[in-house]
C-alpha cells in the first residue's frame, strides 16, 4: 500500500510493483514515478520477469526517453538520457535492449516521435521480445 502516492518511499513503490492486485495509487502515477527520478527502480522492475507490473515500468522507461526527445531535452538532459540508456543496456534484459535500440532510432530521427507509443505505453505493450 502506498500511503502517500505523491511521495512514495522506495519500499512502498517496490511493494506496489510486486502486488499483482494493487491498482495505481492515483491517476497518472507513472508521470509521478518518472518525475521522482526513481530510474534505478524503473529499470529494475522493467528487467524483472517476475514483477507483475513489469510492463508498467517498461512504459515508464519509454516515457522517460520519449518525453526528453519530445521536449528537446528540456525534461531531462541528453547526458541524463544517455546514462539512463546505458544503465538500461547494462541490464542485458531483452525488453530493455529493445528500448535502447528504439531510443537510438528516435534520437537519430526525432521527427519519428509518436506520443502514444512513447508516452502512453504503446511501445511497451508492443514489445517484440
Amino acid at each position: 500500500m502506498v500511503k502517500d502516492p505523491v511521495n512514495p518511499s522506495r519500499a512502498e513503490l517496490r511493494q506496489w510493483a510486486y502486488d499483482a492486485e494493487a491498482m495505481e495509487p492515483m491517476q497518472d502515477f507513472d508521470l509521478l514515478v518518472v518525475l521522482l527520478g526513481l530510474n534505478d527502480l524503473v529499470l529494475a522492475f522493467a528487467a524483472d520477469d517476475q514483477c507483475p507490473k513489469q510492463r508498467y515500468f517498461l512504459a515508464c522507461a519509454y516515457l522517460i526517453v520519449g518525453d526528453a526527445v519530445r521536449t528537446e531535452y528540456r525534461s531531462e538532459s541528453r547526458d541524463y538520457i544517455d546514462q539512463f540508456l546505458a544503465d538500461a543496456g547494462n541490464t542485458q534484459h531483452p525488453k530493455l535492449l529493445e528500448l535502447v535500440n528504439r531510443s537510438a532510432a528516435l534520437i537519430a530521427d526525432p521527427e519519428s516521435f509518436d506520443y502514444d507509443d512513447w508516452c502512453c505505453g504503446g511501445l511497451a505493450r508492443r514489445s517484440e521480445v
